[in-house]
């Protein structure tokens, strides 16, 4: 307002196989609605506010921010270049640098140690807590993935893993979305987890 903004568009994007369910967007959209309404809005009042009146656990948005962090080494796009690069013959898409591998392990442990207390609580808000359990081991696989590219380690996943957690990723992006995008995804996600996780 200060500055002559009309309004506030706060969005949540997919693209290269970016994995967001409506529910690991919220955080960010919540925090965005925050700071439009009231611009000195800070983090530790604003994640006692949403863990109270969203999602209904005391300490879920430090799940939610841990997510976030880690998933900053997984760096899925690099393999989603890879494949398009390959799967058309041309090098149309560049790869950024790459995390090294122990910052890729380090993201790998840190999402492997949050996925347990996922799995171990109760939120009143049960659908966020359950998609962003499907988020974690989703990412746990893509860093494992990455991974196996860069060094040849497997990290313990399996192509048994990709196909469990392709499952319950389909039944919690179907909640929210259409089959159309989806389709998509699960034909290159499983064609990169074979290359890799063989």
């Amino acid at each position: 307002y200060e500055s002559g903004a009309i309004g506030v568009l706060n969005t949540c994007w997919g693209d290269y196989g970016q994995i967001s369910p409506i529910y690991a967007c919220m955080y960010g959209m919540i925090f965005g609605a925050a700071r439009s309404w009231r611009a000195t809005s800070d983090y530790p009042e604003f994640d006692k506010s949403i863990d109270l009146l969203y999602y209904g656990y005391d300490g879920a948005a430090s799940f939610v921010k841990g997510l976030a962090l880690a998933q900053r080494s997984c760096y899925w796009y690099h393999l989603l270049v890879k494949y398009s690069n390959e799967k058309f013959g041309n090098d149309a898409m560049r790869i950024w640098n790459v995390p090294s591998p122990d910052e890729i392990n380090k993201a790998f442990e840190e999402i492997e140690a949050i996925i347990p207390y996922l799995m171990g609580t109760t939120w009143e808000n049960e659908d966020a807590r359950k998609s962003l359990l499907v988020v974690a081991e989703g990412l746990s696989l893509m860093t494992a993935m990455v991974m196996s590219d860069i060094t040849g380690e497997r990290l313990g996943v399996n192509l048994s893993d990709v196909e469990r957690w392709l499952v319950s990723y389909k039944e919690e992006y179907l909640k929210e979305s259409k089959m159309g995008e989806l389709k998509e995804f699960i034909v290159v996600f499983y064609e990169i987890a074979q290359k890799y996780l063989k």
